[in-house]
Order: structure tokens, then sequence, then C-alpha cells
């Protein structure tokens, strides 16, 4: 009778261990399950960080771009105004180019002598 009641005592302790194991089983599955989640959504703030960031990017490009593009225009505007006044006025445009030259050659000379 005693090793009847040792071998119940086995039997409902491998069905223990068994149970215990398949709960183990089930838990380890949760728990990947879980960090396979997690990580998924790492990826993805990882994705939104970096798209933002790129569309920041671009945006600071395009209006840089914009600035020197009327920079750009900006000058161009004022050359052909300078053009325009030279061809209008060619006496006033070579006295001034003299006196521009001069006043170089001026502070040239004076840098020189220091």
């Amino acid at each position: 009778m005693v090793g009847r009641n040792i071998w119940r005592l086995r039997r409902g302790h491998r069905r223990d261990v068994r149970s215990d194991v398949d709960q183990l089983r089930r838990d380890l599955t949760r728990v990947r399950d879980d960090v396979g989640e997690l990580v998924g959504a790492l990826v993805q703030a990882g994705r939104q960080t970096s798209d933002q960031t790129t569309q920041r990017v671009r945006q600071q490009v395009h209006e840089r771009l914009d600035r020197i593009g009327a920079g750009y225009q900006s000058a161009r505007d004022t050359g052909d105004r300078a053009m325009n006044t030279a061809r209008e006025h060619p006496l006033v445009s070579a006295i001034a180019a003299v006196a521009v030259g001069l006043i170089v050659a001026g502070l040239a000379a004076m840098l020189m002598r220091r």
C-alpha cells in the first residue's frame, strides 16, 4: 500500500511538473511575443524619427535654396540695372569707374606704405 501511494505521488508529481513546464512554455512564449512587439515598436519609432528628421532636413535645404535663388536673382537684377545705367549714361559711368579706380589705388598705396 505504501508503494502504491508513493507511485501515485510520483504520478501526481509528474503531472505537476508537466503542468509547470507547460505553464513555463506559455510564459516564455508570451515573453518572446512581448519582446517581439517591443522591438517592432522601437523600429517603428526609429523610422518615424528618421522620417521626421529627413523631412526637416529637406525643408531646411529647400528654404536655403530659395534664399540662395532670391539672392542670385537680386544680384542679377542689380547687375542688369547697373548695365542699363551704364548704357544710358556712358560718360557718367566712365567717370565713376575712374573715380573708383583712383580710390582703390589710393587705398592700396596707403596700405603699401605701412
